[in-house]
């Protein structure tokens, strides 16, 4: 499983407004599904924490759950989730490739013009 992918996986086991306590995330139970390796799964999560996407409380033990930017791109994963905006990007990337081609060729044509003029210019005196 992708980055992205891990990322709208772990934000969809908040489903129902749940909160999972640490205890909880370390369990098989919570994560086996999500990546095998629970460091990967916890890693990921921290990155969500860090993102404001999940908060963690600071009752004992303290509880993670869906913050309202994390509800908006879970529920909207189709348009804000990770793997969409992963899409995305890459496609603006493709488009701004395509972009500097265009503009590499037209100045290159540009400069084989000019050059034709002046070589013009210069045969005909």
């Amino acid at each position: 499983m992708e980055n992205e992918e891990l990322f709208d996986a772990i934000l969809k086991k908040f489903t129902g407004d749940k909160s999972f306590s640490r205890d909880e995330i370390k369990s098989t139970d919570f994560y086996a599904d999500l990546n095998s390796d629970y460091f990967v799964v916890e890693n990921h999560l921290n990155f969500l924490i860090g993102q404001e996407m999940l908060k963690e409380s600071n009752d004992q033990p303290p509880f993670v759950s869906l913050t309202r930017k994390g509800w908006f791109v879970m529920t909207n994963s189709s348009s804000a989730g990770y793997v969409t905006q992963r899409k995305e990007r890459e496609k603006k990337e493709r488009r701004e490739k395509a972009t500097l081609l265009w503009a590499a060729l037209s100045a290159i044509f540009a400069a084989a013009a000019i050059a034709t003029w002046l070589i013009d210019k210069l045969i005909k005196k």
